[in-house]
């Protein structure tokens, strides 16, 4: 069902066993929303007054009355708009801590172990310097530490006094819709960062994405400036000899790479090491077959090589490589 207010251009969608006119009936009040169903709904009536005489025996009114405005406002926003049943909003609310944050204060990685969402204010995120974008009332941000427990990329900075709203990245794992908006937002910008203007779809390495380990950061380079090399000798339309060549460059580096990261974690005691291995082993079984597809294709130079290095090893390198980064730099590995 569609939850519809015109004045304000509020729309979201309602599930199976959320309360359709609850406030409405409890208030005695005209609804202040519209509903349409956009597919088949089966539902209870329910009589207003054995409703409200059970609310009211139970004292539940003043919960109601408070999660009624939370409910409403988080049901505003883009990550909660959709696919949120009555129970997962209850859960948020009861979760959910307000904090507030005065104006030119910087929000730091260790500050950040729960989503915020802004209810008041507006907060300045950039990177290396370099303003990002500009957060207002309804958008979030600290997913990288609090869901996907990633070192923290880009620095956030209050322009106004702030009031945010706080949520348990645990619980907002386990709502799928959410956890997929916010990866596919810091997804999203992330690759913004890294493809720059995106005028010549070369990478653009930016110093704020290492990982403090001077010879891994080092080959992350590489690995971007072979990349780099692949996508000037698609653009021109070189050779397969080349190509091939700069593949083998590619997977050979790669492999190096991956072994020289392995030594480091089991020396330290990484304790993710076994996952971080398995996902080596993953990424060059995929390079690998890349590469045999492109041998294979007739108009190789078409392919978008781009996208696939990004989904490839970009990613890896600023969520996975991150984490053991942070890890090793604890025991002063640097």
């Amino acid at each position: 069902v569609e939850k519809i207010r015109t004045r304000d251009d509020f729309l979201s969608r309602i599930h199976s066993g959320a309360l359709v006119g609850e406030m409405a009936g409890l208030m005695g009040t005209p609804s202040t929303h519209t509903y349409a169903t956009v597919g088949y709904v089966k539902a209870l009536e329910i009589p207003v007054g054995m409703y409200r005489e059970l609310v009211q025996r139970n004292g539940f009114m003043e919960r109601i009355l408070r999660h009624s405005d939370l409910s409403g406002f988080l049901q505003s926003t883009r990550l909660f708009s959709e696919g949120m049943s009555t129970p997962i909003i209850a859960q948020l609310l009861d979760d959910m801590e307000m904090r507030t944050i005065h104006a030119g204060q910087y929000l730091l990685c260790r500050d950040l172990n729960r989503l915020n969402l802004i209810r008041r204010g507006r907060v300045e995120r950039s990177l290396a310097g370099k303003r990002i974008d500009m957060l207002e009332v309804g958008d979030h941000f600290g997913e990288e530490r609090s869901v996907f427990q990633t070192p923290c990329l880009f620095r956030l900075k209050a322009e106004e006094d702030l009031e945010v709203y706080q949520f348990s990245g645990h619980l907002l794992r386990d709502i799928p819709i959410v956890r997929w908006k916010l990866f596919e937002a810091y997804h999203t910008r992330s690759m913004m960062v890294v493809h720059g203007d995106g005028a010549n779809d070369q990478f653009h390495w930016d110093s704020a994405f290492n990982i403090q380990i001077l010879e891994m950061d080092t080959h992350h380079k590489r690995l971007v400036e072979i990349a780099n090399a692949i996508i000037e000798i698609l653009r021109h339309g070189e050779d397969w000899g080349s190509l091939e060549n700069a593949f083998e460059s590619l997977v050979d580096y790669t492999e190096y790479h991956f072994q020289a990261e392995e030594y480091l974690m089991e020396r330290y005691g990484y304790p993710e090491l076994a996952r971080h291995q398995a996902r080596h082993r993953q990424l060059v079984e995929q390079v690998i077959a890349y590469r045999d597809q492109l041998q294979q294709h007739s108009h190789w130079q078409q392919l978008d090589f781009r996208g696939f290095f990004t989904q490839w090893l970009v990613r890896h390198i600023l969520q996975e490589d991150r984490q053991y980064g942070e890890f090793l730099n604890a025991r002063c590995v640097f």
